[in-house]
């Protein structure tokens, strides 16, 4: 794909979230351009009542989507599983997270999510009672940067009304260096830095001591990891210097944990889920090192409801009655990869195909999250799909400690 040979548009983002006011991602904010929202260059603008974001629900060259065809991102009214006599934790009168029957307030076992982060509803908070720093690491050529743009803006501008100074962000894209590709130059990786709001681009260190701001791992809240593929020659692969040292540090850190995996990329996230002794819980029949192109355009085509394949878990609360499942990407149809057992975890999700693609609870004292199906954040693009942004920012609350 052209974009893999342009000059990488790699981040570090070091983001205090702030102003903490609402919950909508809206495509209307100061950094909403074209670009941003997916938009190809030369797109005409779309309009009409159910497709109000040029490019909203529209893979490239499609023709754009009704209401009824795009993801039913209805919200559910906060409480009203709860209502119905449902354990918002699990079903069945069970906490999805610990399996113990429900214990705690309103019948409800608090379990992983803690009791100071979830209502008596079952609905976890708007935002983290204490203080996060989240280390997120992306490996692949383009999931959040590189092949997709400025993607990781649009996500910080939608969480950036969300909550005050509860959140910290530092956000990295990690490739191979050219030299290590092209000319044999060994383990060299490229870190190309960002500081939003306000910095501009720069190169980060390329050696695990300079790489971050904080080398010893230990002031890291979260340590979330967007996992790279074995076919692409862009990302790291296991075995490197490198990447060896972050796999010793997130193994030896107390953070709690997201690894994210699909669209035949599960390389890196099976040799992080390896290192926390989860054992390799992503597998793939999809060809490896493919890539996406989300700046032409992302379109949503199934959906997962709660109460169907996703399990009435704290982690789908707050609103959300479905989440993205298979896209359209730059014309490009876009599914999921399956979690292999879960590593021990309770899978919480299952894909349109049947495959289980997400799982929560914990290891020992550290909470975790996997997610199979990565591109399904693409819908939150041009404000696709509400209940896929809810989630990510649910992640953020579940995971917080």
């Amino acid at each position: 794909m052209a974009f893999k040979h342009l000059p990488l548009v790699a981040l570090c983002l070091t983001v205090v979230l702030d102003a903490c006011a609402g919950d909508s991602f809206s495509s209307g904010g100061k950094n909403d351009t074209a670009a941003a929202r997916g938009v190809a260059a030369k797109a005409k603008p779309k309009s009409g009542d159910a497709v109000t974001d040029a490019g909203k629900g529209v893979g490239s060259g499609q023709k754009p989507k009704t209401g009824s065809e795009l993801a039913n991102t209805k919200p559910l009214t906060p409480g009203t599983d709860a209502g119905k006599g449902t354990n918002p934790l699990g079903s069945g009168g069970t906490d999805a997270v610990t399996g113990k029957p429900a214990t705690g307030s309103g019948g409800v076992d608090l379990g992983g999510a803690g009791a100071d982060i979830v209502t008596d509803g079952g609905n976890l908070v708007k935002c983290p009672k204490k203080a996060q720093k989240i280390l997120i690491m992306d490996y692949k050529s383009g999931w959040w940067a590189g092949d997709g743009g400025q993607f990781f803006q649009n996500i910080v501008n939608g969480l950036h009304d969300e909550c005050v100074g509860a959140v910290t962000i530092e956000y990295h894209h990690f490739v191979q260096s050219g030299a290590a590709i092209f000319v044999g130059g060994g383990d060299s990786i490229m870190n190309t830095t960002l500081t939003v709001p306000g910095g501009s681009q720069g190169m980060g260190g390329g050696d695990f001591a300079s790489a971050f701001s904080d080398a010893s791992f230990a002031s890291y809240s979260q340590i979330w990891v967007l996992s790279g593929a074995n076919g692409d020659p862009m990302d790291i692969h296991p075995g490197n210097a490198f990447l060896d040292q972050v796999l010793a540090a997130t193994a030896a850190s107390q953070a709690n944990i997201f690894i994210g995996g699909g669209y035949g990329s599960i390389m890196t996230g099976n040799a992080f889920a390896n290192a926390l002794g989860l054992g390799a819980v992503f597998s793939t029949s999809q060809p490896e090192g493919r890539l996406l192109a989300p700046m032409a355009g992302v379109g949503v085509s199934s959906v997962l409801k709660v109460g169907a394949q996703l399990k009435n878990h704290v982690l789908f609360s707050r609103g959300i009655g479905d989440i993205a499942d298979n896209l359209v990407v730059g014309g490009e149809g876009a599914t999921g990869d399956a979690l292999a057992g879960g590593g021990g975890l309770d899978v919480i999700a299952t894909d349109t195909q049947g495959q289980p693609c997400i799982a929560a609870g914990a290891k020992g004292a550290r909470k975790i999250v996997l997610d199979a199906g990565m591109h399904r954040y693409y819908a939150t693009w041009n404000n696709g799909s509400a209940g896929t942004f809810q989630l990510l920012k649910n992640i953020i609350t579940y995971l917080s400690r």
